[in-house]
């Protein structure tokens, strides 16, 4: 056994000799260009993702190496990288060609069960044919009067900083807007993310810290699901930043099971208890059993406060997916994901819109001038379609997302 131990590094050291060997010369990536250590090792975009500048650099190495290989680099041991957009028809040929998803990167958003993290061609296509109805343009339509509502609420805090100048970061905001949005339309709850300074200065930390920690959860997938299981208290004393995105999970099932507990979550996010996972079990199947895929409605013996509309959970419960896909814990992070997807890219839209309008006089000028025709009071709410009619400001959202 020592014997054995003794030699134990040696082999490790063959083995990894041998493995860097044939990642650079017999590999099927091997004739695309890129640098060496690229080639030989996931430890260089761990580098630059994770360690150097604090980490999340990487995307700007592979514009260096784009700068020096041409539009196509092989920027991992298993990944190239294409700089040429004439290439995406053929990453993205329409419902054809079979494309399973690279599982790193698909596992980095830390719900591996949800559409986004599904890897197989075929689930994910069963899995997103469930909820595709939630982002077409004809559903979303037909909540604008929903979103008008959230819309006066920003509007009211905004205003308020405009009479008194006060400096203010407007992403908060936007993200607390968009996740109140989106979370009445999948799942007929709010956060009142507007209506509460610490809540959205909560929520805007723990997106922020899902963003930073995505680098790190690429080289490490299988982190997640310990983390997941890991109690609040505990993560909270050995990683805080951790325990925020343990928080977003906690806070998703809570709203499938028991919606009051969410806002308990956001008033003492530093001081999140055990993550009860078998009490979480329990409430969400008392739940699920409670629906009728039929009819889509409650027992009224539970006091849920979902309306008529149907629900991002129902519409998943009452699919053709399979029972396992119908399992509490995939729907959550089924849920997570458009919330989280939703709410954190409008966000970033919102913001960019912002400060190029902002910094532009000439365009700021235009823009307003158009709007005034649209919407010549503060209360007016035109449809999408009248706004889709005005070229400018068509234009102008394309070019800032």
């Amino acid at each position: 056994m020592i014997n054995f131990l003794l030699y134990l590094p040696i082999v490790y050291l063959v083995f990894a000799t041998l493995l860097i060997l044939y990642r650079i010369t017999l590999h099927p990536l091997a004739k695309f260009p890129g640098p060496k250590i690229a080639a030989a090792t996931k430890w260089y975009e761990f580098y630059y993702d994770c360690i150097k500048g604090g980490g999340g650099l990487f995307s700007y190495e592979i514009d260096r190496m784009h700068e020096i290989y041409g539009p196509i680099v092989r920027i991992s041991p298993h990944e190239i990288h294409v700089e040429d957009p004439t290439w995406m028809d053929t990453l993205y040929p329409g419902p054809g060609p079979v494309r399973d998803k690279y599982a790193p990167s698909a596992h980095m958003s830390g719900v591996p069960q949800g559409t986004f993290g599904t890897v197989d061609h075929y689930i994910h296509r069963q899995r997103r044919s469930a909820v595709k109805m939630f982002v077409s343009k004809r559903t979303v339509q037909t909540f604008q009067p929903q979103i008008c509502s959230t819309v006066e609420l920003l509007c009211r805090e905004l205003t308020h900083f405009a009479k008194t100048s006060e400096t203010f970061e407007c992403s908060i905001f936007f993200l607390a807007w968009a996740t109140d949005s989106v979370a009445k339309y999948l799942e007929n709850s709010t956060y009142g993310l507007l209506d509460d300074v610490g809540r959205r200065q909560d929520w805007q930390a723990t997106v922020d810290q899902v963003v930073e920690l995505t680098p790190l959860v690429k080289q490490f997938s299988a982190i997640m699901p310990f983390v997941l299981k890991v109690p609040g208290w505990l993560m909270q004393a050995v990683s805080p930043k951790m325990n925020l995105v343990l928080l977003m999970h906690k806070v998703c099932f809570d709203l499938l099971s028991f919606p009051q507990s969410a806002e308990e979550s956001f008033r003492n996010p530093h001081e999140t208890g055990a993550f009860d996972s078998i009490k979480a079990q329990k409430y969400l199947s008392l739940h699920i059993s409670s629906l009728n895929p039929g009819s889509l409605s409650l027992k009224p013996d539970l006091d849920i406060p979902f309306s008529d509309k149907i629900d991002a959970y129902r519409a998943i419960l009452s699919s053709s997916l399979p029972d396992i896909d119908k399992e509490p814990d995939r729907v959550a992070q089924e849920v997570l994901t458009l919330l989280v997807g939703g709410s954190a890219t409008t966000m970033r839209v919102m913001t960019r819109i912002v400060y190029h309008v902002a910094s532009t006089p000439k365009v700021l000028r235009r823009l307003t001038e158009v709007l005034d025709t649209i919407m010549p009071e503060m209360t007016s709410h035109p449809e999408l379609e009248e706004l889709e009619r005005e070229e400018y400001v068509v234009s102008f959202t394309h070019i800032t997302t």
